[in-house]
């Protein structure tokens, strides 16, 4: 026997131990976040956090890759989730996705037979205020800055795309690969960005 089908023996054996392993971790880690779930698959190791009073459902047969071992076309990262407090996340049945960043703080909805391919994040706030001014006075009203997100059922978001805050993705769509999606995409289309363009030229203290 050649050391090549020995390597490839023991890796397959290695594995599926590894695989027994990481679904036991993606269990407890849903279960400790009281997530809502049922059936799901996962490879490697992914990060979620639910705050107390946030609420995160999932539907069924969702299934997600964290790193690069289950779809190596990206940098190698975990899946990341964080559900605020007072604020939802809802998943349809039949979620792919792979090194994915979902950060809720009002209300993210994902439909149903939704595919987000790797690397890809979408944002339900801007984080952090442009101008400086708004960013270091306390009385900045933080909901300026969020907004619902919602993808329809039977999407397809490319890798490496970034989805904004208020945007509506209808059903059947597809968002091209390196896209940032910052206005709505109606049903049965499909979207992308050819090549970076210039937007705006400011001036602001600080930055």
């Amino acid at each position: 026997m050649q050391f090549f089908e020995i390597y490839k023996g023991v890796r397959k054996i290695y594995h599926g131990i590894r695989n027994l392993v990481e679904r036991l971790h993606c269990h407890i880690a849903l279960k400790g976040n009281n997530a809502s779930h049922s059936s799901f698959s996962s490879t490697g190791i992914r990060y979620i956090c639910v705050a107390i009073g946030g609420a995160r459902i999932l539907g069924k047969n969702f299934s997600v890759h964290n790193g690069r071992r289950g779809n190596p076309i990206t940098h190698s990262k975990p899946c990341t989730s964080f559900t605020g407090g007072r604020t939802t996340l809802t998943v349809g049945d039949n979620l792919r996705g792979s090194q994915t960043a979902t950060p809720c703080h009002i209300e993210l909805q994902i439909g149903n037979n939704v595919k987000i391919g790797g690397g890809s994040c979408i944002y339900d706030t801007d984080f952090d205020a442009l101008n400086l001014g708004l960013e270091t006075n306390p009385s900045t009203n933080f909901k300026n800055k969020i907004g619902r997100l919602i993808a329809g059922n039977n999407v397809f978001i490319g890798t490496a795309i970034n989805i904004l805050k208020r945007v509506a993705i209808g059903d059947n769509s597809i968002v091209g690969k390196t896209s940032i999606a910052n206005k709505d995409i109606p049903a049965n289309e499909f979207w992308t960005t050819r090549e970076a363009r210039f937007i705006i030229a400011y001036q602001s203290e600080g930055r």
